[in-house]
């Protein structure tokens, strides 16, 4: 929304963006927003002009959709927990006997 009066600049400037999506489980979403001085040299881009100070600021935006690996991390951290028992029953066996 933005108010503009009939005799001068705009006071208030709104902007709003939203989205909704599903991802499946095992899909990550990641969205990145960038702000600079400086004119993208590439995609799309917002533009912010400030009147007082005549600087412009510039916002884009990269969505990234990635695979997440299925969670191995469980089996083989159980699977050294085991295998350091193992080392340390056989290891008081031979001390006994």
């Amino acid at each position: 929304m933005i108010e503009q009066p009939q005799d001068g600049p705009a006071r208030r400037a709104e902007a709003a963006a939203g989205g909704r999506g599903v991802l499946d489980r095992d899909v990550w979403a990641t969205v990145s927003i960038t702000a600079t001085q400086t004119v993208p040299t590439s995609g799309f881009y917002l533009m912010q002009n400030d009147a007082q100070s005549d600087t412009q600021v510039y916002f884009t935006s990269d969505l990234a959709i990635r695979q997440v690996p299925a969670p191995a991390t469980l089996p083989l951290l159980l699977g050294g927990l085991y295998g350091l028992r193992e080392l340390r029953r056989r290891r008081d066996r031979q001390a006994r006997g």
